[in-house]
Protein backbone atom coordinates (compact mmCIF):
# COMPACT_ATOMS: atom_id res chain seq x y z
CA UNK A 1 0.00 0.00 0.00
CA UNK A 2 1.57 3.43 -1.05
CA UNK A 3 2.22 5.62 1.88
CA UNK A 4 0.55 9.22 2.59
CA UNK A 5 3.63 10.78 1.75
CA UNK A 6 3.65 9.58 -2.02
CA UNK A 7 -0.12 11.01 -2.50
CA UNK A 8 -0.82 13.51 -4.80
CA UNK A 9 -3.74 15.23 -5.64
CA UNK A 10 -7.24 13.83 -5.88
CA UNK A 11 -9.42 14.32 -8.81
CA UNK A 12 -13.75 14.02 -8.95
CA UNK A 13 -15.03 11.65 -10.61
CA UNK A 14 -15.30 12.89 -14.46
CA UNK A 15 -18.38 12.06 -16.70
CA UNK A 16 -18.55 11.61 -20.35
CA UNK A 17 -19.40 14.81 -21.86
CA UNK A 18 -18.92 13.54 -25.34
CA UNK A 19 -18.17 10.59 -27.63
CA UNK A 20 -14.75 10.22 -29.36
CA UNK A 21 -12.94 13.15 -27.62
CA UNK A 22 -10.57 13.46 -25.16
CA UNK A 23 -11.23 14.66 -21.74
CA UNK A 24 -9.42 17.90 -23.08
CA UNK A 25 -11.43 18.32 -26.10
CA UNK A 26 -14.67 17.66 -23.95
CA UNK A 27 -13.63 20.51 -21.85
CA UNK A 28 -15.53 23.26 -20.30
CA UNK A 29 -19.44 22.79 -20.37
CA UNK A 30 -19.77 22.87 -16.58
CA UNK A 31 -15.95 24.04 -16.10
CA UNK A 32 -12.60 23.59 -16.27
CA UNK A 33 -11.45 20.13 -18.24
CA UNK A 34 -9.49 17.89 -16.65
CA UNK A 35 -7.23 16.14 -18.68
CA UNK A 36 -4.09 18.09 -19.13
CA UNK A 37 -4.60 18.20 -14.97
CA UNK A 38 -4.77 14.63 -14.51
CA UNK A 39 -1.33 13.78 -16.07
CA UNK A 40 0.44 15.83 -13.42
CA UNK A 41 0.03 13.51 -10.91
CA UNK A 42 -1.31 10.32 -13.47
CA UNK A 43 -3.59 10.10 -11.32
CA UNK A 44 -5.99 6.81 -12.63
CA UNK A 45 -9.37 7.76 -12.49
CA UNK A 46 -12.23 6.11 -11.33
CA UNK A 47 -13.65 4.31 -14.31
CA UNK A 48 -12.82 3.07 -17.36
CA UNK A 49 -15.53 2.23 -20.11
CA UNK A 50 -16.11 -2.17 -20.83
CA UNK A 51 -17.86 -1.50 -24.43
CA UNK A 52 -20.22 0.36 -26.16
CA UNK A 53 -21.79 3.25 -24.53
CA UNK A 54 -22.23 1.51 -21.14
CA UNK A 55 -20.16 1.36 -18.36
CA UNK A 56 -19.62 -0.98 -15.29
CA UNK A 57 -17.06 -0.26 -13.29
CA UNK A 58 -15.61 -1.04 -9.60
CA UNK A 59 -16.69 2.22 -7.64
CA UNK A 60 -13.70 3.84 -6.30
CA UNK A 61 -15.35 7.24 -4.70
CA UNK A 62 -11.43 8.57 -4.09
CA UNK A 63 -8.82 8.76 -6.76
CA UNK A 64 -6.04 6.31 -5.74
CA UNK A 65 -3.72 8.70 -5.50
CA UNK A 66 -5.86 9.81 -2.65
CA UNK A 67 -6.75 6.71 -0.87
CA UNK A 68 -6.22 2.72 -1.16
CA UNK A 69 -7.10 0.62 -4.00
CA UNK A 70 -10.67 -0.40 -1.61
CA UNK A 71 -13.40 2.17 -2.13
CA UNK A 72 -14.84 3.79 0.20
CA UNK A 73 -17.99 2.13 1.23
CA UNK A 74 -19.34 1.15 -1.72
CA UNK A 75 -20.72 -1.93 -4.45
CA UNK A 76 -20.32 -1.87 -7.70
CA UNK A 77 -22.33 1.20 -10.10
CA UNK A 78 -23.13 1.27 -13.60
CA UNK A 79 -23.37 4.11 -15.66
CA UNK A 80 -25.75 3.90 -19.01
CA UNK A 81 -26.84 6.17 -21.92
CA UNK A 82 -26.34 9.47 -22.63
CA UNK A 83 -29.39 11.35 -22.57
CA UNK A 84 -30.79 14.81 -22.62
CA UNK A 85 -33.94 17.01 -23.18
CA UNK A 86 -36.87 16.27 -20.59
CA UNK A 87 -38.87 14.05 -22.53
CA UNK A 88 -35.82 11.36 -21.86
CA UNK A 89 -35.38 12.39 -18.49
CA UNK A 90 -39.03 11.20 -17.59
CA UNK A 91 -38.42 7.67 -19.33
CA UNK A 92 -35.65 6.06 -16.57
CA UNK A 93 -34.38 3.24 -18.37
CA UNK A 94 -36.16 -0.59 -17.16
CA UNK A 95 -32.26 -1.03 -15.36
CA UNK A 96 -33.37 -2.04 -11.70
CA UNK A 97 -31.73 -4.37 -9.20
CA UNK A 98 -32.96 -6.19 -6.08
CA UNK A 99 -31.80 -4.26 -3.05
CA UNK A 100 -28.26 -5.15 -1.47
CA UNK A 101 -27.65 -4.69 1.98
CA UNK A 102 -24.97 -2.25 2.66
CA UNK A 103 -22.89 -0.96 5.48
CA UNK A 104 -20.46 1.92 5.87
CA UNK A 105 -17.10 0.72 6.51
CA UNK A 106 -14.44 3.61 5.45
CA UNK A 107 -10.80 1.92 5.41
CA UNK A 108 -8.68 3.77 8.19
CA UNK A 109 -6.21 5.29 5.35
CA UNK A 110 -8.77 6.99 4.37
CA UNK A 111 -8.67 8.87 7.35
CA UNK A 112 -5.39 9.18 8.25
CA UNK A 113 -4.99 10.93 4.49
CA UNK A 114 -7.42 13.50 5.69
CA UNK A 115 -5.80 14.14 8.77
CA UNK A 116 -2.84 15.01 7.01
CA UNK A 117 -4.28 16.70 4.46
CA UNK A 118 -5.43 18.67 7.22
CA UNK A 119 -2.16 19.04 9.14
CA UNK A 120 -0.68 20.52 5.68
CA UNK A 121 -3.27 23.24 5.07
CA UNK A 122 -2.10 26.13 3.02
CA UNK A 123 -4.10 29.24 4.41
CA UNK A 124 -4.86 32.21 2.61
CA UNK A 125 -3.68 35.59 3.34
CA UNK A 126 -6.51 37.26 5.86
CA UNK A 127 -7.70 40.66 5.78
CA UNK A 128 -8.06 41.86 9.25
CA UNK A 129 -11.30 42.41 10.85
CA UNK A 130 -13.98 40.84 8.14
CA UNK A 131 -14.88 37.80 9.37
CA UNK A 132 -17.60 36.48 7.84
CA UNK A 133 -18.25 39.99 5.41
CA UNK A 134 -16.40 38.53 2.46
CA UNK A 135 -16.85 34.72 2.72
CA UNK A 136 -15.96 32.03 5.53
CA UNK A 137 -14.15 33.25 8.78
CA UNK A 138 -10.38 32.19 8.95
CA UNK A 139 -10.24 31.92 12.58
CA UNK A 140 -13.28 30.18 12.98
CA UNK A 141 -11.88 27.61 9.87
CA UNK A 142 -8.91 27.20 11.59
CA UNK A 143 -10.52 26.06 15.09
CA UNK A 144 -12.57 23.91 13.06
CA UNK A 145 -10.03 21.80 10.99
CA UNK A 146 -8.09 21.55 14.28
CA UNK A 147 -11.10 20.58 16.28
CA UNK A 148 -11.56 18.02 12.36
CA UNK A 149 -7.96 16.93 12.69
CA UNK A 150 -7.17 16.09 16.67
CA UNK A 151 -10.64 15.48 18.09
CA UNK A 152 -13.81 14.52 15.64
CA UNK A 153 -13.57 10.79 15.96
CA UNK A 154 -15.75 9.61 12.90
CA UNK A 155 -16.52 5.95 14.00
CA UNK A 156 -18.54 7.23 16.21
CA UNK A 157 -20.75 8.39 13.64
CA UNK A 158 -20.29 5.76 11.28
CA UNK A 159 -21.61 3.00 13.72
CA UNK A 160 -24.51 5.41 14.29
CA UNK A 161 -25.34 5.21 10.89
CA UNK A 162 -24.79 1.61 10.48
CA UNK A 163 -27.85 1.03 13.07
CA UNK A 164 -30.10 2.12 10.90
CA UNK A 165 -30.82 -1.16 7.74
CA UNK A 166 -29.37 0.46 4.69
CA UNK A 167 -28.84 -0.92 1.24
CA UNK A 168 -28.20 -0.41 -2.67
CA UNK A 169 -30.26 -1.02 -5.70
CA UNK A 170 -29.38 0.35 -9.62
CA UNK A 171 -31.42 2.41 -10.75
CA UNK A 172 -31.56 3.84 -14.49
CA UNK A 173 -27.58 2.85 -14.27
CA UNK A 174 -26.54 4.57 -11.21
CA UNK A 175 -26.66 2.51 -7.82
CA UNK A 176 -28.42 4.41 -5.01
CA UNK A 177 -27.83 4.04 -1.62
CA UNK A 178 -30.82 4.09 1.01
CA UNK A 179 -32.03 3.26 4.61
CA UNK A 180 -34.86 1.85 4.76
CA UNK A 181 -36.66 1.16 7.99
CA UNK A 182 -39.75 -0.21 8.15
CA UNK A 183 -42.56 1.33 11.32
CA UNK A 184 -44.12 -0.76 13.65
CA UNK A 185 -47.43 -0.32 12.63
CA UNK A 186 -48.92 -2.81 9.94
CA UNK A 187 -50.56 0.71 8.57
CA UNK A 188 -47.30 2.01 8.41
CA UNK A 189 -47.31 5.03 5.38
CA UNK A 190 -44.60 5.24 2.92
CA UNK A 191 -43.17 7.81 3.74
CA UNK A 192 -40.09 9.22 1.24
CA UNK A 193 -37.51 11.92 3.16
CA UNK A 194 -35.36 13.73 0.51
CA UNK A 195 -32.27 16.23 1.58
CA UNK A 196 -30.70 18.93 -0.50
CA UNK A 197 -27.34 20.18 -0.92
CA UNK A 198 -24.95 20.87 0.25
CA UNK A 199 -26.87 18.56 3.29
CA UNK A 200 -26.74 14.76 3.14
CA UNK A 201 -28.97 11.56 4.79
CA UNK A 202 -27.53 12.87 8.09
CA UNK A 203 -30.23 15.15 8.51
CA UNK A 204 -32.77 12.73 8.83
CA UNK A 205 -31.07 10.51 11.48
CA UNK A 206 -32.57 12.03 14.79
CA UNK A 207 -36.36 11.71 13.10
CA UNK A 208 -36.40 7.85 12.06
CA UNK A 209 -36.81 6.27 15.37
CA UNK A 210 -40.03 9.02 16.33
CA UNK A 211 -41.12 7.98 12.30
CA UNK A 212 -41.38 4.60 12.20
CA UNK A 213 -41.56 3.76 16.00
CA UNK A 214 -43.70 6.50 17.86
CA UNK A 215 -44.79 4.70 20.93
CA UNK A 216 -41.76 4.15 22.08
CA UNK A 217 -40.55 7.93 21.59
CA UNK A 218 -43.62 9.36 23.68
CA UNK A 219 -45.99 9.59 20.95
CA UNK A 220 -48.79 6.92 21.17
CA UNK A 221 -51.08 8.98 18.91
CA UNK A 222 -48.53 9.68 16.02
CA UNK A 223 -48.64 8.16 12.94
CA UNK A 224 -46.44 5.28 11.95
CA UNK A 225 -44.37 5.26 9.00
CA UNK A 226 -41.87 3.26 6.76
CA UNK A 227 -38.90 5.39 5.99
CA UNK A 228 -36.96 5.47 2.82
CA UNK A 229 -34.33 8.31 3.06
CA UNK A 230 -32.35 8.05 -0.23
CA UNK A 231 -28.71 9.65 -1.06
CA UNK A 232 -29.33 11.82 -3.68
CA UNK A 233 -27.35 10.05 -7.02
CA UNK A 234 -24.14 12.02 -7.09
CA UNK A 235 -24.50 12.50 -3.05
CA UNK A 236 -22.91 10.87 -0.46
CA UNK A 237 -21.76 6.63 -0.31
CA UNK A 238 -24.01 6.22 -3.55
CA UNK A 239 -23.61 5.91 -6.87
CA UNK A 240 -22.05 8.74 -9.15
CA UNK A 241 -23.84 9.82 -12.52
CA UNK A 242 -21.13 8.89 -15.59
CA UNK A 243 -23.23 10.52 -18.49
CA UNK A 244 -24.95 13.99 -18.81
CA UNK A 245 -28.88 14.44 -18.49
CA UNK A 246 -29.38 14.02 -14.37
CA UNK A 247 -31.04 16.74 -13.43
CA UNK A 248 -33.91 16.92 -11.08
CA UNK A 249 -36.62 15.40 -13.66
CA UNK A 250 -34.11 12.72 -14.18
CA UNK A 251 -33.80 11.89 -10.40
CA UNK A 252 -37.17 12.21 -9.99
CA UNK A 253 -38.05 9.44 -11.99
CA UNK A 254 -35.50 7.59 -10.51
CA UNK A 255 -36.38 7.74 -6.79
CA UNK A 256 -39.71 7.20 -7.90
CA UNK A 257 -38.99 3.73 -9.00
CA UNK A 258 -36.85 2.87 -6.20
CA UNK A 259 -40.25 3.66 -3.99
CA UNK A 260 -42.74 1.55 -7.12
CA UNK A 261 -40.76 -1.18 -8.48
CA UNK A 262 -37.70 -1.74 -6.25
CA UNK A 263 -39.57 -1.53 -3.11
CA UNK A 264 -43.27 -2.13 -3.32
CA UNK A 265 -44.95 0.51 -2.73
CA UNK A 266 -47.28 1.92 -5.02
CA UNK A 267 -48.39 4.97 -3.53
CA UNK A 268 -46.01 7.31 -0.71
CA UNK A 269 -45.85 10.41 0.50
CA UNK A 270 -42.37 12.79 0.50
CA UNK A 271 -40.71 14.89 2.67
CA UNK A 272 -38.29 17.52 1.20
CA UNK A 273 -36.30 20.53 1.75
CA UNK A 274 -34.17 22.54 -0.53
CA UNK A 275 -33.61 20.61 -3.49
CA UNK A 276 -35.89 17.45 -1.53
CA UNK A 277 -38.75 20.74 -2.20
CA UNK A 278 -37.77 20.80 -5.99
CA UNK A 279 -37.66 16.74 -6.38
CA UNK A 280 -40.76 16.05 -4.43
CA UNK A 281 -42.46 18.77 -6.55
CA UNK A 282 -41.38 16.74 -9.77
CA UNK A 283 -42.07 13.71 -8.59
CA UNK A 284 -45.56 15.30 -7.31
CA UNK A 285 -46.42 16.56 -10.74
CA UNK A 286 -44.60 13.90 -13.36
CA UNK A 287 -45.36 10.59 -11.23
CA UNK A 288 -48.14 11.81 -9.38
CA UNK A 289 -50.36 8.88 -9.40
CA UNK A 290 -48.16 7.48 -6.69
CA UNK A 291 -47.80 10.05 -4.52
CA UNK A 292 -50.38 10.27 -1.63
CA UNK A 293 -48.91 13.79 0.20
CA UNK A 294 -46.40 16.13 -0.18
CA UNK A 295 -44.85 18.14 2.72
CA UNK A 296 -41.52 20.50 2.12
CA UNK A 297 -39.92 22.56 4.36
CA UNK A 298 -38.42 25.43 1.81
CA UNK A 299 -41.72 26.58 0.41
CA UNK A 300 -41.19 29.58 -2.31
CA UNK A 301 -43.08 31.57 -4.41
CA UNK A 302 -41.89 34.33 -7.55
CA UNK A 303 -44.01 37.95 -6.55
CA UNK A 304 -46.90 38.15 -9.02
CA UNK A 305 -45.62 40.49 -12.59
CA UNK A 306 -45.26 44.05 -12.16
CA UNK A 307 -45.29 44.00 -8.03
CA UNK A 308 -42.56 46.27 -7.07
CA UNK A 309 -39.15 44.84 -5.11
CA UNK A 310 -37.34 46.98 -2.05
CA UNK A 311 -33.40 47.50 -3.21
CA UNK A 312 -33.03 46.10 0.05
CA UNK A 313 -34.48 42.76 -0.79
CA UNK A 314 -32.80 42.36 -4.39
CA UNK A 315 -29.72 43.31 -2.37
CA UNK A 316 -29.86 40.61 -0.33
CA UNK A 317 -31.21 38.10 -2.50
CA UNK A 318 -27.93 39.08 -4.78
CA UNK A 319 -25.72 38.32 -1.84
CA UNK A 320 -27.34 35.30 -0.41
CA UNK A 321 -27.61 33.22 -4.09
CA UNK A 322 -23.94 34.25 -5.65
CA UNK A 323 -23.55 30.56 -5.06
CA UNK A 324 -26.45 29.56 -7.42
CA UNK A 325 -25.55 31.51 -10.13
CA UNK A 326 -21.64 29.65 -10.11
CA UNK A 327 -23.10 26.12 -9.75
CA UNK A 328 -25.18 26.35 -12.57
CA UNK A 329 -22.62 27.72 -14.87
CA UNK A 330 -19.02 26.44 -13.74
CA UNK A 331 -19.81 23.87 -11.11
CA UNK A 332 -16.28 21.95 -12.25
CA UNK A 333 -14.16 24.19 -11.95
CA UNK A 334 -15.48 25.26 -8.05
CA UNK A 335 -14.92 21.28 -7.27
CA UNK A 336 -11.99 20.44 -9.10
CA UNK A 337 -10.45 22.30 -5.72
CA UNK A 338 -13.00 21.34 -3.29
CA UNK A 339 -12.38 17.81 -3.87
CA UNK A 340 -8.55 18.52 -3.19
CA UNK A 341 -8.80 20.30 0.17
CA UNK A 342 -10.85 19.43 3.31
CA UNK A 343 -10.20 22.98 4.68
CA UNK A 344 -11.72 24.46 0.97
CA UNK A 345 -14.86 22.26 1.27
CA UNK A 346 -15.43 23.25 4.88
CA UNK A 347 -15.06 26.50 3.99
CA UNK A 348 -17.38 26.42 1.11
CA UNK A 349 -20.43 24.36 2.66
CA UNK A 350 -20.10 25.64 6.09
CA UNK A 351 -20.24 29.31 5.82
CA UNK A 352 -23.66 28.22 3.80
CA UNK A 353 -24.90 26.51 6.64
CA UNK A 354 -24.00 29.75 8.85
CA UNK A 355 -25.71 32.09 6.41
CA UNK A 356 -29.10 29.39 5.86
CA UNK A 357 -29.63 28.67 9.81
CA UNK A 358 -31.21 30.25 12.51
CA UNK A 359 -27.73 30.52 14.72
CA UNK A 360 -27.79 34.52 15.57
CA UNK A 361 -24.00 34.05 13.60
CA UNK A 362 -22.83 31.01 15.12
CA UNK A 363 -23.53 28.04 13.34
CA UNK A 364 -23.28 25.74 16.52
CA UNK A 365 -26.03 26.96 18.13
CA UNK A 366 -28.21 25.66 15.65
CA UNK A 367 -25.99 22.72 14.10
CA UNK A 368 -23.59 21.02 16.75
CA UNK A 369 -20.19 20.72 15.13
CA UNK A 370 -19.81 16.96 14.90
CA UNK A 371 -23.04 17.07 13.03
CA UNK A 372 -21.41 19.40 11.00
CA UNK A 373 -18.36 17.40 10.14
CA UNK A 374 -20.22 14.05 10.19
CA UNK A 375 -22.17 15.88 7.03
CA UNK A 376 -18.79 16.93 5.16
CA UNK A 377 -17.64 13.43 5.46
CA UNK A 378 -20.45 12.51 3.12
CA UNK A 379 -18.71 14.85 0.73
CA UNK A 380 -15.04 14.19 1.62
CA UNK A 381 -14.49 10.42 2.26
CA UNK A 382 -16.88 9.42 -1.14
CA UNK A 383 -15.38 12.11 -3.10
CA UNK A 384 -18.71 13.13 -3.97
CA UNK A 385 -18.90 17.43 -3.69
CA UNK A 386 -18.02 17.04 -7.69
CA UNK A 387 -20.96 14.56 -8.57
CA UNK A 388 -23.75 16.48 -6.06
CA UNK A 389 -22.76 20.16 -6.90
CA UNK A 390 -23.44 18.83 -10.66
CA UNK A 391 -27.48 18.91 -9.94
CA UNK A 392 -27.08 22.13 -10.35
CA UNK A 393 -25.72 22.50 -13.93
CA UNK A 394 -28.04 20.05 -15.02
CA UNK A 395 -31.13 21.41 -13.78
CA UNK A 396 -30.85 24.27 -15.55
CA UNK A 397 -29.07 22.25 -18.84
CA UNK A 398 -33.20 20.59 -18.22
CA UNK A 399 -34.36 24.32 -18.80
CA UNK A 400 -37.65 22.91 -16.98
CA UNK A 401 -39.57 25.15 -14.03
CA UNK A 402 -38.95 23.82 -10.47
Amino acid sequence: MEGLEDRQAAFPQEVDTGRGQSPDERGGASGVGRGAARSLCGCRWAGKPVGGNGLRVRARAICPARSPEHPVGQAEVAGGRSETGIARALAVSDTVTTPRPFRLNVPGAALDDLRERLMRTRWPEELSGTGWRQGADMDYLRDLCDYWRNDYDWRVHEARFNTWPQFTAEVDGVDLHFIHVRGRSPASTPLLLLHGWPGSQVEFLDVIGPLTDPEAHGLPAAPCFDVIVPALPGFGFGGKPRVPGWGANRISAALNQLMTRILGYPRYAIQGGDWGTILGRRISRNHGEHVRALHINMAYAPPPAGTPIDSGSIARATDLTGYLHLQNTRADTLTAGLSDSPMGLAAWILEKFRSWSDCGGVVERAIPRDTLLANLMFYWLPNSVASATRIYFETAVEGDDV
